[in-house]
Parts: C-alpha cells; sequence; structure tokens
C-alpha cells in the first residue's frame, strides 16, 4: 500500500498498550519479512475501539464526466450499443488466464497461508507469471455479491481484484482489473483507461494510473479507490472487446488507444473506459472500498491507510466512512451532471496499517498489515469495548463480504519468491461480533 500524506491526529483514539503475541507458530520470523528489509519500528499497538469521527473530510464532487465519450468508444470498437455481458468477458478463450484451487505450495512452510486452517480457508493461487510478477501487484477486492442482492450478473458469480503497475509501495504508469470465475479458476485482465480524442475528430483513450487500492462493485458501477484523487468510476456496460471485435487487436502490446483504425489495450483483450469520477474535495484518503448490502438500502464503504512510525506523522489510526450508494450514483439520467455526496457517518480504525473494511448490520470486519507484528483480521462494532481479534495473512489487502458462504475474501500482495507461494485470493469464515 501506498504511503498517504502525512494528516492531522484523530485524536479521541490513542493506543498505549502493546500487542500479544497472537498464538503459537503466528509469530513474525524472517521468512515472513517482504523481500525488501524494512526498518525497525516499535511494535504496533492493540487494537482499541471504534469511535465515532467527523464526516466534514468526506466530501466528493463529480468530475471527468466521460459518459458520452464511453458510449463512443462502444459504438467504435463492439460496432454497437448492446452490452457485453460478464460470460463473455469469464469465457472468452483469448488471454485468459487460469488460478489453481487450493493448492498445497500456499500452505507449505513460509508461505503466505501456513498455519492457516485449512478445512475452514478457502483460496486461489494464481498462475508464476501473475503470482511473481514485480511489474503489477493486486489490491482491491469485490465480487458480484456486492453487485447485486442475488449475487449473480448475468446469471454469473465472479470476483473482480484491482492491480496497479510497479511493485509494492509504488504507483506505476498502469491500472487493471481481474475478473475470476469461482467455478473453474478462469480469469480475465481488463485494462482501466480513460477517454480521450485521438486528435483527428475521433475518440480514443489513454492509460488510467491509479493505486488502485480498493474497489466496489455496485450494480453495474466499479468505484477504484484513488488515495487522494477519490473514487473513479467505470460502467461494466461500456466494457470494450477487442478480442471479438473487427475494430479491435491484442498485438502489439505497447500500444494503448486508436491507431488508424484500430483499437489496442497492450495486449489485452478487454478494456473499460471511465465514465467519471467523484473527486475529493476534502482532507480524507481513499485506499480502500467495499460494498453493505444489510439493508435495503446499501451502502459503500470507503476508508484510509495510516502510517504512524513515520517521522511526525499525524496520524494513529485511520478512518472509515459510509456513503449512501444511492448518493454516489446519482448522476444516473443527469447529463451533464456535476452534483456533490457527503459521507453519512464515519469511524476512527481499531488500528493503523488498515489495508480493507466491511460491515454488516453494524459489525465491522478490518483487516490490519504494518510492521511489528502479524497481520491482523478485528472484528467489533462502533462504541464497544470489545473486539475480537485473528490472525490474517502477510500482505493482505482489500476486503470483500461474500455473503452465500459468509466468507470475507481478500487478495495478497507481495510477489512469490523463494518458491513460496506469497500471492493468493483467500476466504475465512466471518466471524461473529463480541
Amino acid at each position: 500500500m501506498r504511503l498517504p500524506a502525512l494528516r492531522r491526529l484523530p485524536g479521541a483514539v490513542i493506543a498505549l498498550a502493546v500487542l500479544a503475541p497472537l498464538a503459537a507458530g503466528a509469530a513474525f520470523t524472517a521468512a515472513d519479512a517482504p523481500a525488501a528489509a524494512a526498518p525497525a519500528v516499535q511494535p504496533d499497538p492493540a487494537p482499541v475501539p471504534m469511535t465515532t469521527a467527523g464526516t466534514g473530510d468526506f466530501r466528493l464532487r463529480w468530475r471527468n464526466d466521460d459518459r458520452r465519450e464511453a458510449a463512443a468508444l462502444r459504438r467504435a470498437v463492439n460496432g454497437t450499443d448492446d452490452r457485453v455481458r460478464l460470460g463473455t468477458l469469464l469465457d472468452t478463450q483469448q488471454g485468459r488466464r487460469q488460478a489453481r484451487h487450493k493448492c498445497t505450495q500456499a500452505t507449505r512452510s513460509g508461505s503466505v497461508l501456513h498455519g492457516f486452517n485449512r478445512t475452514s480457508t478457502d483460496w486461489w493461487c494464481l498462475p508464476r507469471s501473475n503470482a511473481a510478477s514485480t511489474d503489477w501487484t493486486p489490491q482491491g477486492i469485490s465480487s458480484t455479491e456486492d453487485s447485486q442482492q442475488q449475487g449473480t450478473v448475468d446469471g454469473r458469480k465472479a470476483f473482480v481484484f484491482s492491480w496497479h503497475s510497479g511493485g509494492v509501495g509504488q504507483s506505476g504508469l498502469g491500472t487493471r482489473l481481474s475478473f475470476l470465475d469461482p467455478r473453474n479458476g478462469r480469469y480475465m485482465h481488463v485494462l482501466l483507461v480513460e477517454p480521450r480524442p485521438d486528435g483527428n475528430g475521433r475518440m480514443s483513450y489513454t492509460n488510467l494510473t491509479t493505486h488502485a487500492g480498493g474497489v466496489a462493485w455496485y450494480l453495474n458501477y466499479l468505484f477504484v479507490a484513488d488515495t487522494r484523487g477519490g473514487l473513479h468510476v467505470f460502467d461494466m456496460h461500456y466494457l470494450l472487446d477487442l478480442a471479438n471485435s473487427p475494430a479491435g487487436s491484442t498485438q502489439p502490446t505497447d500500444r494503448v488507444g486508436r491507431y488508424g483504425n484500430t483499437y489496442y489495450a497492450r495486449g489485452y483483450s478487454f478494456a473499460l473506459p471511465r465514465i467519471g469520477t467523484w473527486a475529493n474535495q476534502g482532507d480524507a484518503l481513499y485506499d480502500f472500498a467495499s460494498v453493505d448490502r444489510s439493508s435495503p438500502n446499501p451502502e459503500i464503504l470507503t476508508g484510509e491507510w495510516c502510517n504512524p512510525s513515520r517521522p511526525n506523522a499525524s496520524c494513529r489510526v485511520g478512518r472509515v466512512a459510509r456513503w449512501r450508494a444511492s448518493d454516489l450514483t446519482d448522476f444516473v439520467g443527469t447529463d451533464p451532471f456535476s452534483g456533490t455526496a457527503r459521507a453519512r457517518s464515519a469511524y476512527h480504525l481499531p488500528t493503523p496499517y488498515t489495508q480493507g473494511a466491511v460491515s454488516w448490520n453494524g459489525c465491522y470486519n478490518t483487516d490490519k498489515g504494518g510492521a511489528g507484528s502479524r497481520p491482523l483480521l478485528i472484528t467489533t462494532r462502533p462504541g464497544r469495548t470489545a473486539l475480537r481479534t485473528q490472525r490474517g495473512a502477510l500482505g493482505l489487502q482489500d476486503l470483500t463480504l461474500y455473503r452465500s458462504t459468509n466468507r470475507l475474501w481478500t487478495v495478497t500482495e507481495h510477489p512469490d519468491t523463494d518458491n513460496r507461494v506469497r500471492r493468493v485470493l483467500y476466504g475465512v469464515p466471518r466471524p461473529s461480533c463480541p
């Protein structure tokens, strides 16, 4: 996760206790450390109760409205105004990758799930071309169960997880999403792009660059977190199918956008143009995101990653904010749209180094990375002193709740090294609130 700018101290939450050992075999060891040695730091403070935070910093304004441009690109690339269905994306052969379900290497000594309960934990291992790559790093995660109440899109289930180009802690020069079919582990990369005119009166596009620390799939919209920028918004109805269109090509791999009469996306079979941005208007960070469907009026959560070990750090923990999903889709049916949105509520998180958060009926699950102790999964309710903690995997990131199995899923970011599996999608049973 990229380091955020220094911010003011939340004030209401200062943890003084030192985190105790978690369990036998859970101590942080050299085998668990990232490849790059981190500077010595003090042990992380123990998780503390979530307290109410002000919402003044959580303000967004609609910008970069590119819905007309995205529609023009769909017509130019796909040759029709009809949308590409999720099944077409998942079933396309060209460019398809294959993940392995519960590969045994992930639980071997020194690997990311070593010591985890194999019966209760579920996971997918990525092929080495993606698992060991330092050119791309996974970050956010969501699924069709966030998108629709019935849990499917076009009759299909899928996970989606985001990547930024560049290694851990870098920003890179591009962003992509991967859509994984949980029936068979097949997945497809989709390049995220910004619509742009090509200078000759026709629509093209270029790379979209963001850290993509979180992704929330709500209805047909994908909200991708941009640390200081806010939320980039994509619409699955504008998916560009380059592999199956005479106007698209997957070769060569160094082209992005329109060249002559042909569209390219760095060799990927699909590209997805941004339709707009909920631009940050306050002193807040957008490092992760999720969807809460526990009420008839779904909400989207965004949260902050805080590193208190930095010199002169002005935060002790980050914050999580709740937004009405209907407020973040107000642009529908309005053209042009220049509205604003404000968080409904916000809370200080239980720990620093928070990488993801989900909630269900007021019960929160947050995860913690950071240095000095093993990563944690924390379960609590705001305002209560009781917290439940359990072990998390090294490099865990954004969280999503897979409602049909009541599992929390995340993706781990560190690349595989020395034959140790470190980069996986994994899910654990969602703990109940204490």
